[in-house]
């Protein structure tokens, strides 16, 4: 929180809110490493996952971009991608205070990119659009909420890409 206060935003596919630039590893310090640690160690899983499924293992490097996000009342996210990057995620330091007048409060759709994923053998695993509830932990949008919402973003990009 001190950080929105010494930085201007950066948000570029937010409606409201405060952004940093992409370079919270950096001062946040020590106690973004437990985070990090924990990011790279689910993008190795998943990627180790993929791999099985489709081609051997191979020595994989990354790069790393993070960033905190600040979300107030009537803040949200417009729909946005990530390009360039091999995995993206967010994790929810304060998820908030869902506002229980509002049922859509703190959601957050997904939707798959790729127009043409309905005529595809893998449909059904790989929905068009999917809905997630708010819970501690998650990536949520828009937000009606009393309290700030806190998160850490980021990319992840295989070196070398792609």
């Amino acid at each position: 929180m001190r950080q929105s206060r010494r930085a201007p935003t950066t948000a570029s596919t937010a409606s409201g809110g405060w952004q940093s630039r992409e370079d919270y590893h950096g001062w946040a310090g020590r106690a973004a490493a437990p985070l990090l640690a924990r990011v790279i160690e689910v993008v190795r899983h998943a990627t180790q996952q993929l791999f099985a499924l489709y081609r051997p293992e191979e020595r994989t490097h990354w790069s790393v971009a993070t960033w905190s996000n600040i979300y107030h009342k009537g803040d949200f996210h417009r729909s946005h991608s990530h390009p360039g990057s091999t995995w993206s995620g967010a994790y929810y330091v304060d998820p908030g205070a869902v506002d229980p007048k509002n049922p859509q409060s703190g959601k957050l759709a997904l939707f798959n990119p790729n127009v043409a994923a309905p005529m595809s053998f893998y449909r059904a695993s790989i929905p068009m659009r999917y809905v997630i509830h708010p819970e501690p932990g998650l990536i949520m949008h828009p937000y009606t909420g009393r309290t700030a919402r806190v998160s850490v973003t980021f990319n992840v990009k295989k070196e070398p890409y792609p």
